[in-house]
């Protein structure tokens, strides 16, 4: 924090900021039971064995929603009014064939953009930390700086007052901890003791500061207006339930830490090898359509978003 110049002092006794949910928005999802999670055999990818999303191409009311479901066979659980996402859940768990026929035949109805399993995600690993403790105590002190450099944070301190009002941020994260320095609102429960990387993230973004020798966040104003979302096994309705949750209450900026795991990896490394000479986006959706249903949902649901 050496160098800063004019004051963030950010001390404060305000609450956490209460933003509500407008009346005519409907937001809901259904947990997914232990007993109901199977994995993909070829890919280790965890999905529920009783659901499928569905996303419409237009906006369609809760009721049009639940007759849509039944013609099939299956409870809506879950509903996303702004952009018409709903989760599909059946009486019993089905392997992944049996959801793929049944997805065939629900894509060729009018009006469906396009449908995914409900993949389940996991936890931030244990040894995270560890990792960057080891890999931060190998590099110089200037490379140390990288991450300062990246984030702007000094010209971030030097400009926040042309800002008319305090903005909100909400972060998607693998798990919060607990710290006196962050000011936040828990938006879903996975508060603990232990530093994980939703800490972190948050720490970032918006660390308060008392005094000159202290950490700061780039954006310390932010004490009060921060809402965590924890993302730990969660289900893929359960994340973009999260994300038109955020936007609905009208916080401004979203950080989603949720990016390429080793499976991702290795699928691209498997397009350079293939002999059919294909896209990055061809060889997927060619080899690996299942894995591309989730990027999909996810970008026409956030398309239907913007457009709303």
């Amino acid at each position: 924090a050496r160098g800063i110049t004019g004051d963030v002092s950010t001390e404060t006794e305000a609450e956490a900021a209460e933003l509500t949910l407008p009346e005519d928005v409907t937001i809901y999802y259904g947990e997914v039971a232990e007993e109901d999670i199977l994995v993909l055999p070829e890919y280790e990818k965890a999905y529920a064995s009783r659901d499928l999303l569905v996303q419409m191409e237009r906006k369609i009311s809760e009721e049009e929603a639940r007759e849509l479901a039944g013609v099939y066979g299956a409870e809506l659980v879950g509903f996303i009014s702004l952009t018409g996402t709903c989760q599909w859940r059946f009486a019993k768990g089905m392997d992944q064939n049996r959801l793929f026929e049944i997805q065939e035949e629900v894509e060729g109805f009018d009006g469906v953009s396009c449908i995914s399993l409900n993949y389940m995600s996991g936890e931030q690993p244990a040894s995270w930390l560890d990792n960057v403790i080891d890999w931060f105590t190998g590099i110089s002190s200037e490379e140390k700086k990288w991450g300062f450099n990246k984030s702007y944070g000094e010209f971030a301190w030097e400009n926040q007052n042309w800002m008319k009002e305090p903005v909100s941020v909400a972060v998607l994260d693998f798990g919060f901890q607990k710290h006196g320095k962050l000011h936040y609102q828990l938006c879903e429960d996975g508060a603990g003791d232990d530093c994980e990387h939703g800490t972190h993230v948050m720490g970032i973004i918006g660390a308060e500061r008392k005094n000159k020798k202290e950490i700061c966040g780039v954006y310390p104003k932010a004490a009060n207006r921060l809402y965590a979302y924890d993302v730990s096994k969660t289900s893929t309705m359960k994340k973009i339930s999260f994300i038109v949750d955020a936007i609905a209450r009208n916080i401004k900026i979203l950080n989603l830490s949720m990016g390429a795991d080793k499976l991702a990896v290795d699928t691209y490394r498997k397009y350079y090898t293939d002999p059919e000479g294909l896209s990055a986006q061809e060889y997927v959706r060619k080899k690996v359509p299942d894995l591309s249903q989730e990027s999909e949902l996810l970008s026409r649901m956030l398309r239907g978003l913007i457009d709303e």
